[in-house]
């Protein structure tokens, strides 16, 4: 209120000025007294506007707090600039000590006139600023994994909220609404999340669209039960729908899609030499239909494929699957699950005697570091896999995963979402928010920048929608006209620098690169990147190395055939033939007799 009340006061100030300029005569000492006066009081009331009063407590008569909203600052810069043009006008009439030049007045008036105008409309979003309690809300209902195996959803969830608290704050992309999220703890559970969600939307309509989510079955069901209510959905870690069922379903995918992973993996194999490579992957469907659409990509590009499957939970079946790898002599090993199974596959292949020196080659999204956790459920299966353990014997490995931000190049160009910041500095702010949280059981790599511009996406659907006129009331309960308009600006519409890159949707997901790491000691480095128009780069941090791959062991050699043990048996076999010859022939048996047992 303090702030409105000195906000109006801009204006009338310089019609006052505007005034006495005018009224200033020879001789009048007064009037130039006050008209300077004027103009210092001007430049104080600005002052405190823009910086506020800190020497005044706040609640007490008088206080007016520092003006920090991005929508107001650059209108205040407009009224600086203006004021600047109108105080040499006036400072020229108080020392001349009249106004009769009329070019001089007519300048005055000019310059105070543009004043006057820029100081209104710094009054007018003043008066907007002042209802900031009352900002119209935009709801989004948003699941995420925050615990269980799998729980990216904690780092999404402080990307996702640090930028609705951005774009809330500079109130540039929405001016006068407020985005505010609801999260939901969906375990990575198919049922769990159809249940939360169910319990929302049949309890409340006040959603304008429903993000999050990182696991494909719970985006399969939850893109079901959002379509039936007609709500638009922002997936922020799901990918490879495809552009049919993103459209009739109503929604876009954050994540990077894989279709650039065979090009990757078929470099490799030309860069180290394999000819054939083995496949592990874990029976659940979403790695079957993963494994079954790479086999063959990798089989046209040149390369002798052959794949197993096991279920996480199975170690039977896993060691029989280790001991497919041992009796193939595999040294290429491609992992397809999450993190466990990836943990228990190669516990299961240390146990059956596969020396270390695989190249073993993870994809998924993996927890930092975790290689070297220790798994208190493969402990019960075998105690020998410690997380020491199998950071020893995952030395060297490859891992192929979303990059979640733009290339290189890119890192520190200024994003258009999230107004003055780079994707390096987001994601840098990210990281230390999600590193001190206690709601942040792991840290993820990849996820912080899909979140954050999954509600960017949303954020510029509703700008589109209000800015054709319907209000946010309506778009909570969209008629199917106005839901088609909504998916139809996601898809074609949604076009701007983000955090993870450039956002644009061809189909159902967005564009992005796909992540080489290795596992060198106890942290892993970035040594290669797939991009969305297939340039492979194998050559960053040195690219990846092979000086820790060993081949299959050689078994033990078969011992020299004994040659002296033979020569000597001919030996005696020639001296036993002479001796019966001679025998048969009758004389000078004894002499030859003696001489066979000479020896040679």
């Amino acid at each position: 209120v303090a702030g409105l009340t000195a906000s109006g006061k801009l204006p009338a100030l310089v019609e006052r000025l505007m005034r006495e300029a005018a009224e200033v005569q020879a001789g009048d000492a007064a009037a130039v007294q006050r008209l300077r006066l004027g103009v210092r009081e001007f430049d104080t009331a600005y002052q405190e506007l823009l910086r506020g009063t800190p020497d005044i407590p706040h609640g007490q008569p008088g206080h007016i707090p520092e003006t920090t909203l991005r929508v107001i600052l650059p209108r205040m810069q407009l009224v600086w600039d203006a004021f600047q043009s109108f105080r040499p006008q006036v400072e020229e009439v108080a020392n001349s000590g009249n106004a009769s030049s009329l070019s001089l007045l007519l300048r005055a008036v000019t310059a105070g006139k543009a004043l006057a105008d820029e100081a209104d409309e710094a009054a007018r979003l003043y008066g907007m600023a002042s209802t900031l309690g009352a900002l119209v809300p935009a709801h989004i209902l948003t699941p995420l994994p925050l615990s269980g195996r799998l729980a990216p959803g904690g780092m999404m969830k402080v990307a996702a909220k640090l930028a609705q608290d951005i774009i809330n704050k500079q109130q540039q992309i929405l001016p006068g609404i407020e985005l505010t999220t609801t999260f939901l703890d969906d375990h990575c559970d198919e049922l769990e999340s159809m249940r939360r969600v169910l319990d929302q939307v049949t309890t409340s309509s006040a959603w304008v669209g429903l993000g999050g989510m990182a696991c494909p079955v719970v985006c399969t069901s939850t893109e079901i039960i959002a379509s039936s209510v007609r709500l638009p959905v922002v997936e922020y870690g799901c990918a490879g729908s495809s552009p049919s069922q993103a459209r009739s379903l109503g929604f876009v995918q954050m994540s990077t899609p894989t279709t650039v992973m065979p090009d990757l993996v078929s470099e490799l194999a030309a860069q180290f030499g394999w000819a054939r490579l083995k496949i592990v992957t874990e029976s659940s469907p979403d790695s079957m239909k993963e494994t079954q659409a790479l086999v063959p990509a990798l089989r046209e590009r040149g390369l002798s494929v052959d794949w197993r499957s096991a279920a996480t939970t199975d170690w039977e079946a896993l060691l029989r699957a280790a001991r497919w790898l041992l009796e193939g002599k595999a040294r290429e090993v491609f992992l397809m699950g999450d993190e466990h199974f990836s943990r228990r596959i190669a516990c299961a292949a240390k146990v059956v005697g596969i020396v270390e020196g695989v190249t073993w080659i993870a994809s998924g999204l993996m927890s930092r570091g975790w290689f070297r956790e220790n798994d208190a459920e493969l402990l019960a299966m075998d105690q020998r896999c410690t997380g020491a353990e199998m950071a020893d014997y995952f030395h060297g490995s490859l891992h192929i995963a979303a990059s979640g931000e733009p290339h290189r190049r890119h890192l520190d160009a200024p994003l258009d979402c999230l107004r003055d910041h780079t994707s390096r500095s987001f994601l840098r702010l990210v990281e230390e928010h999600a590193s001190a949280s206690p709601d942040v059981p792991r840290l993820y790599d990849g996820v912080a920048g899909p979140a954050a511009d999954g509600v960017c996406v949303i954020a510029y659907t509703l700008r589109h929608m209000l800015q054709r006129g319907y209000t946010i009331e309506q778009l909570e309960r969209p008629v199917p006209s106005v839901y088609r308009e909504m998916i139809r600006f996601m898809h074609e519409g949604a076009l701007f620098s983000g955090a993870s890159g450039d956002v644009s949707f061809a189909g159902a997901g967005k564009a992005g690169n796909l992540a080489l790491w290795q596992l060198w000691g106890n942290s892993t480095a970035l040594v290669g990147l797939a991009t969305a128009n297939g340039t492979i780069s194998l050559n960053l941090n040195g690219g990846p190395t092979s000086a820790s791959w060993r081949p299959h062991p050689e078994g033990p050699k078969p011992p020299k055939f004994p040659m002296r043990v033979l020569a000597l048996s001919l030996s005696w076999s020639v001296c036993a033939c002479v001796c019966c010859i001679s025998c048969f022939k009758g004389g000078g048996y004894c002499k030859r007799r003696e001489l066979c047992q000479a020896g040679p």
